[in-house]
Protein backbone atom coordinates (compact mmCIF):
# COMPACT_ATOMS: atom_id res chain seq x y z
CA UNK A 1 0.00 0.00 0.00
CA UNK A 2 1.23 3.41 -1.01
CA UNK A 3 0.43 4.97 2.37
CA UNK A 4 3.01 2.67 3.92
CA UNK A 5 5.93 2.74 1.50
CA UNK A 6 5.49 6.40 0.58
CA UNK A 7 4.42 7.67 3.99
CA UNK A 8 7.08 5.92 6.05
CA UNK A 9 9.79 7.04 3.63
CA UNK A 10 8.58 10.65 3.85
CA UNK A 11 8.27 10.63 7.65
CA UNK A 12 11.81 9.27 8.12
CA UNK A 13 13.22 11.90 5.74
CA UNK A 14 11.19 14.75 7.25
CA UNK A 15 12.11 13.84 10.83
CA UNK A 16 15.79 13.73 9.93
CA UNK A 17 15.52 17.21 8.44
CA UNK A 18 13.22 18.78 11.05
CA UNK A 19 15.11 17.31 14.00
CA UNK A 20 18.40 18.46 12.47
CA UNK A 21 20.04 15.07 12.94
CA UNK A 22 23.73 14.65 12.18
CA UNK A 23 24.75 13.82 8.64
CA UNK A 24 22.60 13.76 5.58
CA UNK A 25 19.40 11.72 5.56
CA UNK A 26 19.31 8.66 3.36
CA UNK A 27 18.28 9.61 -0.16
CA UNK A 28 14.55 8.89 -0.36
CA UNK A 29 13.87 6.56 -3.26
CA UNK A 30 10.37 5.70 -4.41
CA UNK A 31 9.91 3.30 -7.30
CA UNK A 32 13.54 3.82 -8.23
CA UNK A 33 13.34 7.62 -8.32
CA UNK A 34 15.10 10.10 -6.05
CA UNK A 35 12.29 12.15 -4.47
CA UNK A 36 14.37 14.32 -2.13
CA UNK A 37 13.40 17.50 -4.02
CA UNK A 38 9.70 16.66 -3.81
CA UNK A 39 10.04 15.81 -0.11
CA UNK A 40 11.99 19.03 0.60
CA UNK A 41 9.22 21.06 -1.03
CA UNK A 42 6.57 19.19 1.00
CA UNK A 43 8.47 19.91 4.22
CA UNK A 44 8.72 23.61 3.31
CA UNK A 45 4.95 23.71 2.73
CA UNK A 46 4.15 22.28 6.18
CA UNK A 47 2.35 24.70 8.45
CA UNK A 48 4.67 26.55 10.83
CA UNK A 49 2.73 25.21 13.82
CA UNK A 50 3.08 21.62 12.61
CA UNK A 51 6.82 22.05 12.20
CA UNK A 52 7.05 23.46 15.72
CA UNK A 53 5.13 20.50 17.15
CA UNK A 54 7.30 17.98 15.31
CA UNK A 55 10.51 19.72 16.39
CA UNK A 56 9.35 19.57 20.01
CA UNK A 57 9.81 15.78 20.02
CA UNK A 58 13.48 16.10 19.08
CA UNK A 59 13.98 16.88 22.78
CA UNK A 60 13.39 13.21 23.52
CA UNK A 61 16.25 11.93 21.36
CA UNK A 62 19.26 10.60 23.22
CA UNK A 63 21.71 12.17 20.76
CA UNK A 64 21.59 14.05 17.48
CA UNK A 65 23.11 11.05 15.72
CA UNK A 66 20.18 8.78 16.59
CA UNK A 67 19.06 6.75 13.63
CA UNK A 68 15.37 6.83 12.82
CA UNK A 69 13.98 3.32 12.48
CA UNK A 70 10.45 3.17 11.15
CA UNK A 71 8.93 0.10 9.59
CA UNK A 72 5.64 -0.15 7.75
CA UNK A 73 3.90 -3.43 8.47
CA UNK A 74 0.83 -4.55 6.57
CA UNK A 75 -1.24 -7.68 6.37
CA UNK A 76 -4.84 -8.76 6.20
CA UNK A 77 -6.70 -9.21 9.47
CA UNK A 78 -10.04 -10.45 10.72
CA UNK A 79 -11.15 -6.85 11.29
CA UNK A 80 -10.42 -5.41 7.83
CA UNK A 81 -13.09 -2.90 6.90
CA UNK A 82 -14.21 -2.45 10.52
CA UNK A 83 -13.39 1.22 11.02
CA UNK A 84 -15.07 1.23 14.42
CA UNK A 85 -12.67 -1.44 15.69
CA UNK A 86 -9.66 0.24 14.10
CA UNK A 87 -10.60 3.53 15.76
CA UNK A 88 -11.01 1.78 19.12
CA UNK A 89 -7.55 0.19 18.76
CA UNK A 90 -5.95 3.54 17.98
CA UNK A 91 -7.66 5.22 20.93
CA UNK A 92 -6.72 2.38 23.29
CA UNK A 93 -3.11 2.51 22.13
CA UNK A 94 -2.93 6.30 22.47
CA UNK A 95 -4.37 6.10 25.97
CA UNK A 96 -1.88 3.45 27.10
CA UNK A 97 1.42 4.37 28.67
CA UNK A 98 4.79 2.76 28.09
CA UNK A 99 4.04 1.01 24.81
CA UNK A 100 6.97 2.47 22.90
CA UNK A 101 9.67 -0.07 22.17
CA UNK A 102 13.36 0.48 21.70
CA UNK A 103 16.54 -1.52 21.36
CA UNK A 104 16.21 -5.26 21.91
CA UNK A 105 12.46 -4.98 22.61
CA UNK A 106 11.88 -3.39 19.21
CA UNK A 107 14.08 -5.99 17.49
CA UNK A 108 12.14 -8.83 19.17
CA UNK A 109 8.82 -7.30 18.20
CA UNK A 110 9.99 -6.89 14.61
CA UNK A 111 11.09 -10.53 14.47
CA UNK A 112 7.66 -11.61 15.71
CA UNK A 113 5.96 -9.60 12.97
CA UNK A 114 8.15 -11.14 10.29
CA UNK A 115 7.49 -14.64 11.66
CA UNK A 116 3.73 -13.98 11.55
CA UNK A 117 3.85 -13.75 7.75
CA UNK A 118 2.90 -10.08 7.47
CA UNK A 119 4.54 -7.99 4.77
CA UNK A 120 7.33 -5.77 6.00
CA UNK A 121 8.46 -2.69 4.10
CA UNK A 122 11.99 -1.60 5.00
CA UNK A 123 12.46 1.98 3.88
CA UNK A 124 16.23 1.73 4.31
CA UNK A 125 16.49 -0.68 1.39
CA UNK A 126 13.38 0.49 -0.44
CA UNK A 127 11.61 -2.80 -1.09
CA UNK A 128 9.46 -5.45 0.48
CA UNK A 129 11.39 -7.87 2.66
CA UNK A 130 10.49 -11.50 1.96
CA UNK A 131 11.97 -12.83 5.19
Amino acid sequence: PRAVWYGVTFVKYALHKLWDLEGEPATPMLRGHNVSGEFDRAIMRLDKGVKKQVRYYANYLRTRNDRIKLYGIVGSTDIDGRRDLHAALVHDHAASAGLLLSGKQADSALEAVVESGMTLFDTDVGFVLDE
